[in-house]
Order: structure tokens, then C-alpha cells, then sequence
């Protein structure tokens, strides 16, 4: 059976809520600012923006001057930085001022139709970065290697089991578990029918993951590190959307899932916020021929149609930034983008090299 279904769909923008209006005295900074920035930032525009890209180079905003980086904690956006030089206020007395203002705060408003977040770098703490490939492109090998390779951080695993065998409510415990069901397997099959809810189930599974805790090592550690496999972001952008504009998801339960998922993500943006991306990147083909190989009996069906789709919404979202988003905290997180077309599974030069990136990427966040 194939996967594709037979009626293609073009893409169709988010169902993202209309943009607020901003505050009038944010809309006087932003105006002072633009006049001001020259020397608010007195240096080269390439010194404030690098970007790990294929070859290795640094993806990350990082803004210096006088050869000296600005700490985390003293970025702040146009607006802010306008009013606390406009108005010579301390950024304390700027932020009460903010707290007070009748308006919708930043961290509460949309911009562009972007949903708020508090920036990339709001504060230190537990690095969280996110896996990101296509199906069968080496995640599980990645996870493997990564956890070998640096035991201290935490690495959270896809929740395929869950799909695999969706237990009815109650039946949690081993002993009483109750199958409903492989929802993945179902979703392969009759695409149609079940896509919405194997996204709808997924996204859930993937928040319950991203909300969990940080493990007490991760708190106490220097560095600590924290890495998903894959994101809640993925499977809107990715996955659903996919599914959406090749006719799997109808109008109606994209505009629903959207909708859901936008407020969801919305109301946890502090505790789901990611630091950085690391990209899987694999030909079609090649992730073709390691699903033949690893042979997992629900993904029999999947067709090199399917594949592609799926590696085209990976490189428009994560290489070419051309998939519409609408989070701001997606708009300037570095990716890391790894070529992982040579089969690295038992090479040990590739996997140093691999781990060598990661390390030098995880460093710079």
C-alpha cells in the first residue's frame, strides 16, 4: 500500500492568531531605536550574526563589542534597548515601567503572528536541544552514540512504543496493561482515516516528554545538557504539515491542530524552549535503505514518495528558512546540520567527527 494519498494539496498557512497591536511607547522606542542602533552597536554586522551551516561554521546570535561578547542576560530586544537609552532609565526601573504599562507585555503579545516567547537566551540554565530527521535517517544510532559519548547529559528517547501500543486509561502498569491498539500502524494504513489522531496523539506524547522535570543531575551539573528526539516543533512542521498538503489531514483538522497546538505551545513556551537544533541530513534515498534494512513492520508500505516530501519540509524549516513559523522563540535558533549520507554506525572516524561538532555546537549556546 502506499502511503502518498491521491489527492495533493498545496501549502496553506498557519490558522496563527492575528498580530496584537504594540504598546504606543514601544512603538516610539522601536522608532528612537532605529535612529539610535549605529551607536547602540558599533560594529560590523557580521561580527553579530554566525551560522553553523553544512562545513561546520558557527550557528548562533551572539552580538560583541570591542571584541568582547555581550553576556546572555544583557541581550535585549529593539524595544528595550530603545527605551532604556531614550528615556536613560536603569533596566530596572525600565522593566517595572513595562510590568505597569496597560498594553499587552512582550512576553504576552504576538509579533507578526509569531506566538511569544522570553527571547533564546532569557536565562543560563540546562542547554535543551532537539534532534531533528528524516524517518530512518540514523536518530536511534545518533541517540546511541551521543549517550556513549557524553554520559552526563540527558537524552530523551521517541516515544515510538507509545504509538505502537496505546493503552487504554487505568492500564498503565505492566500488569494490567490493556492494548487499544498500534495507532502508528493504523495511521499507516489508512492514512486518511487516522493521520489527525496519530498526529494529535504524538504531539501529546512528544509535550508530556519536553514537560518532564529536569533530572537532578542536570541541575547540578556545570553544563548541563538536555537533548530530545525530535520536538513538539517537528511534528507541526514537519509531520502534520506533510500530512496536511498531500491530503491525509482535511482543512478542517489542520485548522484544529493549529489551533490546539499553537495555545498549547503558547502556554508552556518557557518550559519548551529549545536552544539549538541538530539536523540529520540524508538523501531520500539513503533513508530509503536503512528502513529496508532496520525493517520495522509498521513502515512496510513507506514509498521514496513519502521520504521525499518529509526531506523537503526538513530542509525548507531548518536549511532554507523558508517554512512559515509562528513562534518566535523558532526564529533565530542555530542548527546544527550534520551530513550523515555515509553509513557512521560502526565507522569510528565519522562518529569522532560527528561528536566533535555536536561538542563545538552545544559549547556556543
Amino acid at each position: 500500500m502506499s502511503l502518498v494519498p491521491q489527492k495533493p494539496r498545496g501549502s496553506a498557512a498557519g490558522a496563527a492568531a492575528p498580530p496584537q497591536g504594540k504598546s504606543p511607547h514601544l512603538a516610539t522606542f522601536s522608532a528612537n531605536f532605529a535612529r539610535i542602533q549605529p551607536s547602540l552597536w558599533p560594529l560590523p554586522q557580521a561580527a553579530r550574526h554566525t551560522h553553523f551551516l553544512p562545513g561546520g561554521l558557527l550557528t548562533s546570535e551572539v552580538r560583541r563589542s570591542a571584541g568582547k561578547a555581550v553576556p546572555r542576560a544583557e541581550m535585549f530586544s529593539a524595544e528595550v534597548v530603545a527605551a532604556q537609552v531614550v528615556g536613560g532609565m536603569t533596566a530596572g526601573r525600565l522593566l517595572r515601567r513595562l510590568l505597569r504599562t496597560p498594553s499587552r507585555s512582550m512576553a504576552q503579545s504576538a509579533v507578526g503572528g509569531v506566538c511569544p516567547s522570553r527571547g533564546l537566551h532569557a536565562e543560563l540554565g540546562p542547554r535543551s536541544l532537539s534532534i531533528e530527521g528524516n524517518i530512518a535517517v540514523g536518530k536511534s544510532t545518533f541517540v546511541k552514540l551521543l549517550t556513549k559519548t557524553y554520559p552526563e547529559w540527558h537524552i530523551a528517547t521517541e516515544p515510538v512504543a507509545t504509538w505502537q501500543k496505546v493503552q487504554a486509561p487505568g492500564t498503565q502498569k505492566a500488569f494490567t496493561a490493556q492494548s487499544l491498539g498500534n495507532l502508528l500502524d493504523m495511521m499507516y494504513q489508512e492514512p486518511a482515516r487516522w493521520s489527525y489522531t496519530f498526529q494529535t496523539f504524538s504531539f501529546m506524547s512528544r509535550l508530556k516528554v519536553q514537560l518532564e522535570p529536569f533530572p537532578e543531575k542536570l541541575l547540578q551539573a556545570k553544563k548541563a545538557v538536555q537533548i530530545f528526539e525530535r520536538s513538539v516543533y517537528s511534528d507541526r512542521y514537519i509531520f502534520a504539515k506533510n500530512l496536511f498538503e498531500n491530503g491525509s489531514i482535511s482543512d478542517i483538522e489542520w485548522h484544529i491542530y493549529q489551533d490546539w497546538h499553537s495555545f498549547l505551545l503558547q502556554k508552556f513556551a518557557s518550559q519548551l524552549r529549545l536552544h539549538g537544533f541538530i539536523y540529520l541530513q540524508a538523501t531520500p534515498q539513503v533513508c530509503l535503505k536503512r528502513l529496508h534494512q532496520r525493517a520495522r513492520e509498521e513502515e512496510k508500505g513507506v514509498e521514496l514518495t513519502y521520504l521525499e516530501q518529509l526531506h523537503d519540509q526538513h530542509e525548507a524549516w531548518l536549511v532554507h528558512k523558508t517554512t512559515e513559523l509562528h513562534f518566535e522563540a523558532l526564529l533565530n535558533i542555530p542548527v546544527l546540520v550534520l551530513d550523515v549520507n555515509d553509513d557512521f554506525s560502526e565507522e569510528v572516524t565519522k562518529q569522532e567527527e560527528l561528536m566533535k561538532k555536536v561538542n563545538i555546537f552545544v559549547k556556543n549556546l
